[in-house]
């Protein structure tokens, strides 16, 4: 108490002293070189205004800016707390990293600082957004609040199940109401699918974020998330993440009755219709689908069933045995296949029945034609006599020719022979009658 009398008694002496007038004054031209000169001796600590008429020291920057900070709400900048505080740049930032330091409830964030308070009131500010619209893009929110993207994502993942009430998937922000809307659309929809369904098609027909049906598609086929094994959709999904199309169960009974139908009606499937009824990869599914002990021929562009490979060996076979040939593609009733899968197929049942009968007694010719080589040493056989004895008439033809065309030359000879010497007998007579009358002339 004696002491608090005391620094009363020596507030009132100053106040005293200060409103007492004198006669001698220090100018400000005076004031402005004391203080440089206390500053230069580092008695006190002060900074100059950028204006140059003030000075202040640490402390009082500090406060300043933490007024400014609060007054802008809790989310300011460097420049508009250099502008306020009236102070240069490099001692805002000094001072400002000080106080960021110093205080857990500030950060700083580029160029800005933001409080606590600021974001406690964005997040609860987010939270009303999306109680209203159900579902809000965190793109769109970087944009509105100016913030980057991954900073935004990290405040809202940590105030989520707190101040604010929803779920978070990828960039999108969903309330569990949302979702739950969003699931009866997805499963209204593909379960009256009856064929393959694009999800990005079921994305744009309900406006609805194609992640997020892909998402909440996957839950629904694996099973309705409350420990019972079974799904809420009956289908698959496949394409990927890229193209992601859900095919359901009634659409897999379908086609493999279709394919079936095929197959029994015709005993061959073209790769073409089974790319029509969606299968992609019909090779791999006639691998998955056909029995294992099924003895077709795999060709480019279709699979020959068992029946049809059997007709064409047996006809083989029966071809090997009388030591014959055989026009398959004229005696068989085989499927409108064309020029190159039927010959691609004659070879594949030709080697088969080679295999088997361990005898390489057929050969195929013009495609289409089998022959066997007992047949073809017959043929070989026929045709060398064959050939031989035609040869042997076109050598008599040739002699006989060749014998006419001379005799023709002689004649031809001959009769120029007589035809000379009559000019000549004829020129030799005119000449001497001539003579006799000549020589009667008078001269």
């Amino acid at each position: 108490e004696i002491m608090d009398d005391e620094i009363a008694q020596l507030q009132k002496q100053l106040l005293a002293a200060q409103m007492k007038d004198v006669s001698n004054r220090l100018s400000h031209r005076n004031c402005v070189d004391l203080i440089s000169k206390i500053i230069s001796q580092g008695d006190i600590k002060l900074l100059h205004t950028t204006t140059g008429r003030e000075y202040l020291t640490h402390e009082q920057l500090n406060k300043e800016i933490n007024e400014v900070i609060e007054r802008d709400g809790g989310r300011t900048s460097m420049l508009n707390i250099q502008k306020n505080c009236d102070v240069g740049t490099e001692h805002v930032q000094a001072a400002v990293k000080a106080i960021v330091k110093g205080d857990k409830h500030k950060m700083l964030l580029g160029s800005e600082v933001i409080t606590t308070r600021y974001l406690n009131a964005m997040a609860e500010e987010i939270n009303e957004k999306l109680q209203t619209l159900g579902r809000l893009d965190l793109t769109h929110l970087a944009q509105e609040f100016d913030l980057p993207l991954a900073f935004l994502t990290e405040q809202i993942s940590s105030n989520l199940d707190t101040t604010i009430k929803g779920r978070l998937q990828q960039t999108h922000l969903f309330t569990n109401a949302f979702v739950h809307r969003l699931r009866v659309q997805i499963r209204g929809a593909l379960h009256a699918a009856t064929m393959p369904t694009s999800l990005k098609s079921i994305s744009e027909r309900f406006n609805l974020d194609e992640k997020m049906v892909l998402i909440e598609t996957k839950r629904m086929i694996k099973g309705n998330g409350k420990g019972e094994e079974s799904p809420l959709l009956p289908g698959t999904l496949s394409g990927g993440q890229s193209r992601p199309i859900y095919t359901p169960f009634i659409y897999r009974e379908h086609q493999q009755s279709q394919v079936q139908s095929m197959w029994e009606k015709e005993g061959y499937i073209t790769f073409d219709r089974l790319r029509k009824l969606q299968i992609s990869n019909p090779k791999r599914y006639l691998a998955e689908k056909l029995p294992q002990n099924q003895q077709g021929i795999m060709l480019p562009s279709c699979y020959v069933g068992e029946a049809c490979v059997s007709q064409i060996t047996s006809a083989l076979r029966q071809c090997q045995e009388k030591k014959s040939y055989i026009n398959i593609e004229a005696q068989l009733h085989l499927p409108p296949f064309s020029p190159d899968e039927l010959s691609t197929l004659i070879t594949k049942c030709v080697e088969k029945v080679v295999v088997s009968s361990k005898a390489p007694d057929l050969r195929v010719v013009r495609d289409t034609y089998v022959m066997s080589e007992s047949y073809l040493d017959t043929l070989v056989v026929k045709m060398k006599k064959s050939v031989q004895e035609r040869a042997k008439e076109l050598h008599i033809a040739a002699m006989q020719q060749q014998k006419q065309q001379e005799a023709a030359e002689n004649a031809a000879a001959a009769a120029a022979m007589d035809t000379s010497n009559d000019h000549r007998e004829t020129a030799s007579g005119g000449s001497g009658s001539g003579g006799n009358k000549g020589s009667g002339r008078k001269w």
